[in-house]
């Protein structure tokens, strides 16, 4: 719920209901991802009439600063699909990895790549902040890749929050068959003879 404060308090305040907008923003255009010329998407977020100018800047779009009809984010939330229509042109002009270095250049808007799991695990703030943790398992060969905790805490050392492994299939079968059913030692051989636990 937090993470609809936008929608929460047109809704609670106003009694407006959220219409889908797919990934566009409700009330700031443009917020929503955008498709490129080599099929990858890109998240841009023109918060407010300063970014906007940005982003027409960096799409080499200047005249859209100067349209009667996208000079405040009010008139471009009114105007949204033409709007959205122009800049997802735009956008199939070059592939993702061209944009990016034209927003990195500028650094003055918010945007950032939609990116597959691959992306994700090579992007540089992912490794840097040790995102990835191994996880050591002496039941199996080869230790465990796990998500770690996504913030730092002074003089902790992530590894030391993983508290222990998965278990393996079967390897509590006995103590919570004694301890939560009451099954015997006997009882238990014979279930595992029979194949029926592990």
């Amino acid at each position: 719920l937090s993470l609809l404060s936008h929608v929460a308090a047109n809704y609670l305040n106003a009694g407006l209901e959220a219409q889908r907008q797919g990934t566009a923003h409700a009330s700031i255009v443009p917020y929503q991802a955008f498709t490129c010329q080599d099929g990858e998407r890109m998240v841009v977020g023109a918060a407010n009439d300063h970014f906007f100018r940005e982003l027409c800047a960096i799409m080499n779009l200047p005249e859209l600063t100067t349209n009667d009809l996208f000079k405040t984010n009010k008139l471009r939330v009114a105007n949204r699909e033409q709007l959205v229509s122009i800049l997802s042109k735009k956008f199939l002009e070059k592939p993702l990895a061209e944009w990016i270095k034209l927003f990195q250049k500028s650094n003055k808007i918010p945007y950032d790549p939609i990116n597959n799991m691959k992306g994700v695990f090579e992007n540089e703030q992912v490794i840097f902040l040790k995102q990835v943790l191994e996880m050591k398992n002496p039941n199996r060969t080869k230790s465990i890749r796990v998500v770690g905790p996504s913030v730092n805490f002074e003089n902790i050392e992530k590894s030391s929050m993983l508290r222990h492994p998965a278990p393996v299939l079967g390897e509590h079968s006995r103590v919570v068959l004694q301890t939560e059913l009451g099954y015997t030692n006997e009882q238990i051989d014979k279930l595992l003879q029979d194949k029926i636990i592990q």
